[in-house]
């Protein structure tokens, strides 16, 4: 990963303004906490919001892993998880018990959940691999039947045979049947 595009630098200027903004953006609920932190209460605050940023922020970085030359994505991503980490930890630490119980299982649960795909997702992979590995039979009728030239007329029957059972034409397209007792035609 280059920390400059050559090829066109103000791919990197802009990015890098949006990094400066996302950093401030990232640092606004500073007052927020340090209003929690004097009080040592969170004072009816949710914990959604920096719930929110830190999955957002992990969603990014699983992008920019994803994408070639995303190096200020990991950056600016990478602080965004370590500063909601820390407000959330906060919010853990001062938030009342009624509050607190359903987050912190709902975090552990999801964490717990985004490790078990990390360590399986390329599982069912093989599983898909070894499957079509297995040898595919077919069988040519027109070889068959130059092979056993008297069995022309059997394997015709055969094939109208099917072909009726299943009402296709011989172009291949599904015929509509229509029953010739009146009763029954009236019924459907």
């Amino acid at each position: 990963m280059a920390l400059i595009s050559t090829q066109n630098p103000w791919l990197f200027v802009f990015g890098l303004l949006g990094n400066i903004s996302s950093f401030v953006v990232f640092l606004a609920p500073l007052s927020t906490f340090y209003r929690i932190w004097k009080k040592k209460s969170t004072e009816g605050f949710h914990s959604v919001p920096y719930l929110t940023g830190l999955f957002s922020a992990m969603l990014w970085i699983y992008y920019a892993l994803l994408k070639a030359d995303a190096f200020l994505l990991i950056t600016i991503n990478a602080f965004g998880c370590v500063i909601e980490t820390i407000y959330i930890a906060f919010y853990i630490t001062y938030a009342p018990r009624k509050a607190r119980i359903p987050n912190i299982l709902g975090v552990i649960f999801g964490l717990l959940q985004m490790v078990l795909y990390a360590v399986y997702r390329n599982k069912s992979k093989m599983v898909v691999a070894a499957q079509s590995q297995s040898p595919q039979h077919s069988i040519d009728i027109t070889k068959l039947k130059t092979q056993l030239p008297n069995c022309d007329k059997n394997i015709e029957n055969e094939v109208q045979k099917e072909n009726d059972h299943q009402n296709i034409d011989q172009t291949g397209n599904t015929m509509e049947v229509f029953n010739s007792n009146p009763k029954m035609a009236s019924e459907v």
